[in-house]
């Protein structure tokens, strides 16, 4: 059985086991898993924005194709962006 995935609330672990298990914490260190888990979230959202966006277009509009590079320029910018603040800007600034 696959170990349990990350809920997102500070290390709390469902119980609900996850399907694929990627050792990132074996590999690059416990810090880096929410870095993982905010990039493949917005990965996921930018996606089902797009899937949305595709199937409810009107048909008067010009077709828009579903993986078009304006679509994946876009997601690697946020990737991107996900990870300079996982990577520096909270480094930077702490709330408290």
């Amino acid at each position: 059985m696959a170990t349990p995935f990350y809920a997102g609330d500070g290390g709390a672990a469902s119980a609900v086991p996850a399907a694929v298990t990627v050792p990132i914490t074996q590999r690059l260190g416990a810090e880096y898993v929410p870095l993982f888990h905010d990039a493949l979230r917005m990965l996921c959202i930018q996606a089902t924005i797009q899937l949305m966006t595709h199937l409810g277009q009107d048909d008067a509009m010009a077709p828009r194709p579903l993986l078009s590079a304006d679509f994946l320029t876009l997601l690697l910018y946020v990737v991107l962006g996900v990870m300079l603040y996982w990577l520096a800007v909270r480094r930077l600034i702490a709330f408290e």
